[in-house]
């Protein structure tokens, strides 16, 4: 939260948060975010807002993390959106600060909780998730312009043909446009209508997947800035 709620702060020049990068500037950077957590629903509405897209930013780098090949790691209090009291900066005294277990209570750091949970759960349970095939099906044709379009997707396989049961799929949006629906064309017909996908830490005003079909089928979804869909069939 750090990161994400900084750095919302500092490029939408809010709060008076430094806009220059260096020791001095992060450790009042600290000082900022932990003074808006202390009463965020009485901070101004773009501050409330930048500070909502911050936990749907987290709650993005989760779905991503727990989806991907390898160990997921993430330290205690990330899971609810807790933000550094200490210099993060000094590794002895990022070691030694502890959890403020009571920012679990803030206005929206319960459903960032509720998000990792249904994530991690999705992570020790689904078998596709116990191994490391992984496939990307889907790059946005302008992926790799400066100013493309940073949608992709991809399906942890379970070691099964695309479009098998039992896989994990991830539609991901790592970019600032708003997609009140986007298609992603191809969809396997063996993954079932978007009736038959389960969505796991659903994204806050996230829209339900639809299918359609005119010649080849399509995956509707709604897909905000820098937002993560986790589906498994």
């Amino acid at each position: 939260m750090n990161f994400f709620f900084g750095n919302l702060l500092q490029y939408r020049g809010l709060a008076g948060y430094p806009a220059v990068d260096d020791k001095e500037v992060i450790k009042k950077g600290i000082r900022v975010v932990k003074h808006l957590l202390e009463d965020i629903t009485a901070q101004p509405p773009d501050i409330q807002a930048t500070h909502t897209d911050a936990l749907e930013r987290a709650g993005s780098a989760f779905a991503l993390t727990l989806t991907s090949v390898g160990i997921p790691m993430f330290l205690a209090g990330e899971e609810f959106g807790d933000v550094h009291d200490l210099d993060y900066l000094i590794p002895d005294r990022k070691m030694s600060d502890p959890v403020n277990w009571t920012r679990r209570n803030i206005f929206g750091h319960l459903s960032l909780q509720d998000r990792v949970r249904e994530l991690v759960a999705l992570r020790t349970t689904h078998p596709a998730l116990q191994r490391n095939e992984v496939e990307f099906f889907y790059f946005h044709p302008t992926i790799d312009d400066n100013d493309g379009v940073k949608v992709f997707a991809y399906c942890r396989t379970g070691g099964q043909p695309l479009g098998s049961q039992n896989q994990v799929i991830v539609l991901a949006n790592c970019g600032p446009q708003n997609f009140p629906v986007f298609d992603f064309p191809n969809f396997p017909t063996t993954w079932g209508g978007g009736g038959g996908l389960e969505e796991h830490g659903t994204p806050t005003g996230a829209v339900s997947p639809q299918i359609t079909s005119h010649g080849s089928r399509t995956l509707s979804v709604s897909l905000a800035p820098f937002q993560v869909r986790v589906f498994s069939t």
